[in-house]
């Protein structure tokens, strides 16, 4: 299932820096992150 081509460059782009930063942080830090992200 790859949605890869519906997004554009900003959103695969913020996409792999989300997905770089979300592996460092635990589940309730990346929680918030996703959140503060969809509120955007």
């Amino acid at each position: 299932m790859d949605m890869s081509n519906q997004l554009t460059l900003e959103q695969q782009f913020k996409l792999q820096v989300f997905s770089d930063q979300a592996k460092n942080l635990s589940q309730e830090q990346a929680q918030e992150c996703l959140i503060e992200l969809f509120r955007q």
